[in-house]
């Protein structure tokens, strides 16, 4: 119900929406409507409200749900399905879950706060709330496993490009596959797959890149520049989904 009346403000976001609109569009009391809208200022959502007009909705929150980015995706492959945790333990983790469910190729895992990132080699992916983009994508692939680090240099490469076209700087691949800019690491790329020794069941593509941290390196302390989550997800996701294409 809550993305309904979100969905709901969105189309009408130049004007206001009174209570009673509301509750006879979605068929609810006025006072239900009441708490979905302070359920949606909790989700960082803020409104201007007037007597006797209504709400109108005049900030969205920069999080990585599928209301906020779907809108920013044109891709052939990817993000047909976003699922977002405030917080979790993995986006990695979680996305592994869904595919051992059955969940479709190209569902997008996302969260705002991970209480235990994955990196390669066991390692951890330290990442604050709300401070970097935290992803993992789903893939079901044709090619066998012997492509599998291949597939993973070209997602680098890709990944690479696309932050160095945002922040307007050379960067680098580390010799971890991650992505260095000004010679400290932003970003982390793990991929891990299941399958058999002639086929792969799934691909999980995991990406953190650190934004806005303050304990790690971000590229807003090495650019003094703010980026948006949402900008330099949809810019890694569409990345990614033309790697995805050119394996297809």
């Amino acid at each position: 119900m809550k993305e309904k009346l979100l969905a709901l403000f969105k189309e009408n976001s130049d004007n206001y929406l009174s209570g009673e609109q509301l509750s006879q569009m979605l068929g609810v009391t006025r006072a239900f409507v009441w708490k979905l809208v302070r359920a949606l200022e909790q989700d960082g959502y803020s409104f201007d409200a007037k007597p006797r007009k209504g709400y109108r909705l005049s900030g969205n929150p920069d999080i990585l749900t599928e209301a906020e980015l779907s809108p920013l995706l044109h891709t052939k492959h990817l993000a047909k399905r976003i699922v977002y945790y405030p917080e979790i333990t993995s986006t990695n983790t979680a996305a592994r879950k869904l595919a051992e469910q059955g969940e479709p190729s190209g569902t997008v895992v996302t969260a705002s706060s991970q209480t235990n990132g994955k990196a390669r080699k066991h390692g951890k992916w330290v990442s604050e709330t709300n401070s970097a983009v935290m992803l993992s994508l789903i893939f079901r692939p044709d090619f066998p496993p012997e492509q599998t680090g291949k597939f993973a240099q070209t997602i680098s490469h890709a990944v690479c490009a696309a932050l160095e076209n945002i922040v307007s700087s050379p960067c680098k691949i580390g010799t971890d596959g991650g992505i260095l800019l000004n010679g400290q690491k932003i970003c982390g790329i793990l991929v891990e797959f299941s399958g058999e020794s002639d086929c792969i069941d799934y691909l999980i593509i995991g990406i953190g890149v650190n934004t806005e941290t303050q304990s790690v390196p971000s590229i807003l302390q090495l650019t003094n520049v703010h980026y948006s989550k949402l900008e330099v997800a949809a810019a890694v996701i569409h990345a990614i989904d033309e790697v995805i294409a050119s394996f297809d």
